[in-house]
């Protein structure tokens, strides 16, 4: 089951659009107003204008707009951004009304109305021209080239209208009541949801770390917003009020300080309030380790793990945030995806990302490395073989491995390994979406996702000669790139977080891992993790192993022998030119280098706070303490 909202949450809706348009919805608005907050804005877009400088100033969970604005916010916004749906209706009621108004009648818009415009011209008894626009340009061309035929009604867009406005004609908006309405259901409704999925990542990226079994996220004034009921399930407990109760229960015990042992269903737990940087907090649980158990006790894998095993998307970053963003809506479509980033970045978990939000989810998950495959064995593997192909293939044949991801995703991961000879056959494949096993004569249709990973250059390796043009065409259409470690580094804690808490649930750990990065923040941030994601994981790993066999303390003492790399370069950068060892004015040297960074970043980003701030891996509240102290 998936997160739910506590209480009535009324979302705010950003409508924006050009003057008529606002207009309209201005009147339907205040049906919505006990279900969301509704803010109207009059918003022309011009090439060097975007919205961004008002969205700094208002809350808003999704917005709405129609036409061509609705295109170019989906272009630069990141949030929610839904477009007016003009319906055959709307079409038929705008011309019938506009032809009692003139004839004859010119509708300009940028849909495809040609059915009911085929229906509508003999029943009216009038003549009506229509002309689509794809660009502002060209809405601007046809407005003009209207009037200058005599034209003296035009039917269209808020936009259309605005400029036969400017000509001095009359115009008649082509939306309806109906539609607005029908927007603002949807915005409410994604708004809703937005906003869920919003308190349910900050839980995840809160709690996962603390070895929590369950989550739940509070407002200021200790109300609880937002809960998933199926950790809740594991702990005993069922249906909202025993929830609500255990919340209520929770916050009394907080009172007193950040953690507190409380008993959930007779589970002894651990409750701790984690701050969030909006206001409010999230209380994670934690089970209790039983009276006289050591401090390392192995469990059962399966129990240990609960009900937040498996790997998810974690990042802290915006960068990471958008990708977030564009992996979803990529998706929810069937065209193929190229994955980009250096090695070890996490290409195939973005790619498992998708099969898990696609439709195509319920089928399987195939993933080939692509240099792995010998050259001989290639077409086999890939399309099967029917009986009878070669004197050795097996009775009734064999299935290869793009028909076993029918409905499902088929992941090429390092796809620029693959041989020219290899590369025309894929990309054969990926246009037809079809294949023909070995020996047979029959093709059979693929209802499959394609998505590839590369950590090389294709455009490169085009121009090189080592990689198809054609194929490269047909892969560079939805492109993510995943960006290095080193250039995300807020990123750094919360992986290693949920890394540390996966580990310490397999093998028992009792130590959270917030109290286990403690001490190894520093070190973990600083460091440049050339081999990304990857290499984390390996350090996360001698950690765990070290702790196991070891415990949990004086881990930064023992670094050095867990994970020379981190301290090798953190010695680099302890010294100062002319002197390869630590001296009394270590200390000094260390400011005037931090210093240093600081001032270069703040150029880089031309003074942004938010930006420098996540580019050094520290928060915007440490950069301006250490401003103030420059």
């Amino acid at each position: 089951m998936d997160w739910q909202l506590v209480q009535q949450y009324k979302p705010t809706v950003l409508v924006v659009g050009f003057r008529k348009f606002s207009q309209l919805v201005s009147v339907v608005s205040p049906e919505f107003s006990p279900q969301a907050h509704i803010e109207v804005l009059d918003f022309v877009f011009e090439k060097d204008v975007t919205i961004n400088d008002i969205l700094q100033y208002q809350h808003a969970d999704v917005i709405v707009s129609a036409g061509s604005n609705s295109a170019y916010l989906q272009q630069r916004i990141d949030l929610p951004v839904l477009s007016l749906e003009v319906t055959d209706l709307d079409v038929l009621n705008a011309v019938t009304t506009a032809a009692t108004l003139q004839s004859p009648v010119k509708l300009i818009s940028s849909g495809d109305h040609a059915g009911v415009m085929a229906a509508l011209e003999p029943l009216l008894g009038a003549s009506v021209e229509h002309s689509r626009y794809a660009t502002p340009d060209e809405a601007r061309t046809l407005v003009y080239l209207a009037v200058k035929q005599g034209y003296q009604l035009i039917v269209g867009s808020s936009y259309v209208c605005s400029l036969a406005e400017q000509e001095n004609v009359r115009s008649l908006l082509l939306y309806s009541r109906e539609s607005c309405r029908k927007l603002l259901q949807d915005a409410v409704a994604t708004g809703i949801a937005e906003r869920t999925r919003y308190l349910a990542r900050l839980a995840e990226i809160a709690a996962l770390p603390d070895n929590s079994v369950a989550a739940l996220v509070m407002d200021e004034s200790g109300d609880m917003l937002a809960y998933n009921p199926a950790p809740f399930a594991w702990l005993g407990l069922t249906g909202e009020a025993a929830i609500l109760q255990a919340g209520r229960d929770m916050q009394d015990s907080l009172k007193g300080g950040p953690s507190t042992a409380v008993t959930v269903n007779g589970r002894a737990c651990i409750a701790r309030r984690l701050p969030l940087p909006e206001g409010g907090y999230v209380v994670a649980l934690r089970l209790e380790p039983e009276a006289g158990t050591a401090a390392i006790a192995r469990t059962d894998p399966g129990t240990a793990l609960g009900p937040n095993a498996g790997r998810r998307l974690l990042y802290g970053s915006q960068i990471m945030s958008r990708l977030d963003k564009l992996t979803t809506a990529y998706a929810q479509t069937g065209a193929t995806v190229l994955v980009t980033g250096e090695s070890g970045t996490g290409k195939e978990l973005i790619a498992r990302e998708i099969h898990r939000r696609s439709h195509f989810h319920q089928g399987e998950f195939v993933a080939i490395n692509c240099g792995a495959i010998p050259d001989e064995l290639f077409e086999s593997e890939l399309f099967g073989f029917a009986e009878g192909a070669f004197t050795t293939s097996l009775k009734g044949g064999r299935t290869g491995l793009l028909a076993a991801a029918q409905d499902g995703v088929f992941f090429l991961d390092e796809i620029s390994e693959l041989p020219l000879k290899q590369q025309a056959k894929i990309l054969r494949v990926i246009q037809e979406r079809s294949l023909r096993p070995l020996g047979s004569n029959r093709e059979i249709p693929l209802n499959v996702k394609f998505v590839c990973a590369s950590n090389q250059d294709l455009a490169r390796l085009v121009a090189e000669g080592r990689f198809r043009q054609d194929l490269f065409y047909r892969l560079n259409v939805l492109t993510l790139d995943v960006p290095p470690l080193h250039r995300r580094r807020s990123d750094i804690l919360p992986i290693a977080r949920w890394m540390l808490a996966a580990q310490a649930r397999q093998y028992g750990l009792s130590a959270s891992a917030e109290d286990i990065l403690e001490s190894l923040r520093e070190p973990l941030q600083r460091y440049h993790w050339p081999g990304n994601v990857r290499e984390l994981e390996n350090v996360i790993e001698r950690l765990t192993a070290t702790m196991v066999s070891e415990g949990s303390a004086h881990l930064l003492e023992r670094l050095p022998q867990i994970a020379p790399e981190l301290c090798e370069q953190s010695a680099a950068a302890r010294q100062t030119p002319g002197n390869g060892s630590r001296s009394g004015a270590d200390s000094t040297s260390l400011r005037a280098t931090e210093m240093k960074m600081i001032r270069e970043a703040l150029e880089r980003f031309g003074g942004n706070r938010a930006r420098t701030a996540e580019y050094l891996g520290i928060s915007t509240t440490t950069l301006w303490r250490r401003l103030r102290g420059m």
